[in-house]
């Protein structure tokens, strides 16, 4: 073959540039010139006389083709436009002279695709290596650099003997761009390119997607309504917030997830499954390096936006230390996540390893991370990888506990909570009502607040506090609700909640919306019903008692293990508890009326007014046995059972028998308080309101019994006598008035007896009900009131 009559090409790049997330080498698009010789004009395929001269024009031109270029005889078949992206994306298509040889034009035709493919694949590197498609796509540029810069080395190669070897025919072009050698362990690299426009093809089209206001709409929906069905299938993102936002462009684990798709497409073929594993690799690097930081220091270093952890609420530094900023700082961004992370048990755990370790960093105790080894992921593919984030989650719990045992003594705080909220120790509270009992039986008046709130401040002042308790007392207040605790119950309990089954069939997001604010607006417009209208004037309720609250400032970084739900929870329990205290000491006073008060023990003639006061006596017991049976049934089977499992969990990680994991401690804590609620009757408005009502016939029968000492001298004239001029009293014995009173004392005693059998046997009924659906402790209490009072 004549070299002479052709001319080599240069594929030498243009001088670097410095792109902004690290150096690469600029590429532009393929001219739109021919290839250029000291003969512009060329003879036309139908007048060369040799079929050999014929392919030798052919094949030159195909070696400028696929390397995006047009030929003298291959031609781009519309004129190329740099701003037409769909046309750049797509690549550049070639029309064949019509006078080729019949025997060359399927060969030709494969072959320009390949220039096709190539243009594609150049403009896609030279428009996606951009910081807002950040660093995996800019990662993924590179590679398609490197593989072109391969690609052009291997049609320098072609060139080289196509002027050296006369045979070099179309075939053999065919053969060498289709050859894979026995070493090989990918495709062929015609093979390659193919691949490689395919994957780019599926980047493109979902950045294209993306382009559209209402497709990215669209797509945050769906990450809605998938992140509410996960939570409410599986209820195990309790403690994890959900970010739904979409990217306008392509990036980041949308990427990755990409590549895999192809990976997986390819599993059944090894060299093309190799060909996308190895870009897997080579472009998740920066992934990996920022899952690792989160993984081992708890930062989420990530500029582009790329990784599924985001940092939700930007810092500042008058809310580092609130319990709600620090719940929601982080987030799980549904956009872009790995398919390796789908598992959400499993996002729970990476998420919740950074985070604890965040916490540990906002208390400056980044030594203790450093001073912990850690194991590193090295691939996303590898099958170790979830045994490495177990460890990395392992590791994190044991630095939070280090942290908050040795630094906060964790145990001794939560220990001390159940005491101060009356759980689990009520001696000083028993001081304080000694010392109170006159203030707190009356209607609240803020008159009195402060001579309380001294007094609760005396009654918990010892000389024997160790430093943990100087600390919690510090944080403690007293304070009084604007209502008691029953109607604050009530309106928890009542408050609305939209069904789950309504939100996930909502097709959009103007549905959802109105679903969520007809939910809103009905919770703020609804008006109380006649009974809970009724309970301010219910004597139980007007108790200054039942305002009484006691708020604690719970310091970061414990409120990350007790947080504001949960406060809430020790605050009813603290109150209800508080209540019945009181109810006991108020019922111990009209003990020792009924019983040695010289009023009551005096011999009365008349056998009605003995009988009477019997059963008064009777009825009197029946409803201290029932406080009894309660507060039993309060302290020893519904606090002290349930505080037990959290005591074993501490016992077993203090003798190494279990790992501390702080997502289960919490959630051990909710169990507790929540479990404790609805145990003693405050998550059911039927139970709580009849329990109330219970207290409140209580209290006022109470007030009653201590209200009968000048009735009681009007049933004896002896008695009346002895004491007419001990108490300077003017009044006369009168039969007449005696039996009237007589009358009316019967019948209310009658009306008491009654009404506290009649809301005794309602309770039990609520109990059997509620115990079978709801809390087997329930039936426990159910038995022995049924069993005590012969129901």
């Amino acid at each position: 073959m004549d070299t002479s009559r052709y001319v080599s090409i240069s594929l030498k790049e243009v001088d670097a540039e410095t792109f902004l997330l690290g150096d690469f080498t600029k590429l532009s698009l393929p001219s739109k010139s021919k290839q250029s010789s000291k003969h512009d004009s060329r003879v036309p395929l139908n007048e060369m006389q040799s079929a050999r001269d014929r392919e030798a024009a052919i094949v030159r031109d195909l070696l400028y083709v696929i390397t995006g270029k047009e030929g003298i005889y291959i031609k781009y078949s519309q004129e190329v436009d740099e701003t037409d992206l769909f046309k750049c994306f797509k690549g550049f298509t070639y029309r064949i002279n019509k006078d080729i040889d019949i025997n060359f034009k399927d060969l030709a035709k494969q072959l320009s695709q390949l220039g096709k493919f190539y243009s594609a694949l150049f403009f896609f590197a030279k428009y996606f290596n951009k910081a807002c498609h950040g660093k995996v796509l800019s990662r993924f540029c590179e590679y398609i650099r490197n593989f072109l810069q391969d690609y052009r080395s291997v049609v320098c190669t072609l060139f080289e003997l196509f002027d050296n070897e006369a045979s070099f025919s179309i075939i053999s072009l065919h053969q060498k761009l289709n050859d894979i050698t026995s070493s090989s362990t990918v495709p062929s690299i015609a093979n390659s390119m193919h691949l490689l426009y395919d994957l780019v093809q599926l980047i493109v089209e979902e950045n294209t997607k993306r382009l559209k206001n209402s497709n990215l709409l669209d797509m945050r929906f769906e990450n809605i309504m998938k992140s509410l069905k996960e939570d409410i299938d599986t209820n195990i993102m309790d403690d994890v917030f959900l970010d739904s936002q979409n990217s306008r462009h392509v990036k980041g684990g949308t990427v990755l997830n990409i590549i895999m798709s192809q990976l997986e497409k390819f599993s059944g073929n090894d060299r093309s499954y190799n060909l996308f594993h190895h870009i897997y690799e080579f472009v998740s690097i920066y992934y990996i390096q920022t899952l690792n930081d989160w993984l081992q220091y708890g930062k989420v270093l990530d500029p582009f936006h790329e990784f599924f952890i985001v940092e939700s609420i930007p810092e500042s530094d008058s809310s580092v230390y609130n319990s709600y900023y620090w719940t929601n700082k982080y987030a799980i961004k549904r956009e872009g996540l790995l398919r390796q992370f789908e598992p959400i048990d499993f996002q729970k755990q990476v998420f919740l390893t950074g985070k604890n370790l965040s916490i540990i960093n906002e208390c400056n105790c980044q030594s203790l991370i450093k001073s912990s080894p850690f194991n590193p992921i090295k691939s996303l593919q590898g099958t170790n990888l979830e045994l490495i984030i177990t460890e990395a989650y392992i590791r994190s719990n044991k630095l939070v506990y280090q942290l908050l045992s040795s630094g906060y003594d964790l145990f001794g705080f939560v220990s001390l909570l159940n005491k101060y909220f009356l759980l689990t120790d009520g001696a000083s509270f028993d001081i304080f009502l000694n010392d109170s009992n006159h203030e707190l039986k009356r209607s609240f008046s803020n008159k009195a607040s402060t001579e309380i709130i001294r007094s609760y401040e005396n009654a918990y002042d010892t000389e024997y506090k160790t430093g943990i308790e100087n600390v919690v007392s510090d944080l403690l207040r007293i304070k009084f609700e604007r209502h008691s605790l029953l109607e604050d119950i009530l309106d928890i309990i009542r408050t609305q909640v939209t069904d789950a089954s309504e939100i996930l069939n909502a097709s959009d997001f103007g549905k959802l919306t109105d679903l969520l604010k007809a939910n809103v607006q009905n919770n703020s417009q609804s008006q109380p019903s006649e009974k809970s209208a009724d309970l301010e004037g219910q004597r139980c309720n007007k108790l200054t008692i039942s305002r009484l609250n006691l708020d604690v400032e719970i310091p970061f970084p414990l409120n990350q293990v007790i947080i504001d739900s949960q406060k809430l929870e020790y605050q009813i329990l603290f109150r209800h508890s508080a209540l019945l205290k009181f109810l006991e000491k108020r019922f111990e006073k009209s003990w020792r009326e009924l019983g040695y008060q010289t009023f009551w023990t005096w011999t009365f003639e008349d056998k009605r007014v003995r009988k009477w006061i019997k059963r008064c006596r009777f009825i009197h017991t029946k409803m201290y046995d029932f406080l009894r049976i309660y507060t039993f049934y309060f302290k020893y089977d519904v606090i002290d059972n349930n505080w037990s499992n959290i005591i074993r969990m501490f016992q077993e990680i203090e003798q190494g028998e279990k790992n501390f994991d702080l997502s289960v401690f919490k959630f051990q804590m909710t169990d507790f308080l929540s479990s404790s609620m609805c145990d003693l009757l405050l998550s059911q408005s039927e139970l709580a309101s009849c329990l109330y009502e219970l207290f409140t016939l209580i209290v006022v029968f109470h007030e009653y019994v201590m209200s009968l000492r000048k009735a009681l001298l009007l049933m004896d004239e002896n008695l009346l006598n002895i004491y007419k001029h001990k108490l300077n009293l003017s009044i006369k014995f009168n039969n007449a008035k005696k039996e009237e009173k007589l009358t009316s004392l019967i019948k209310g005693i009658d009306s008491y007896h009654h009404t506290f059998q009649r809301k005794l046997a309602e309770l039990c009924e609520y109990l059997g009900y509620y115990g079978e659906i709801d809390s087997p402790k329930m039936l426990l209490l159910h038995s022995k009131l049924v069993s005590s009072f012969k129901l």
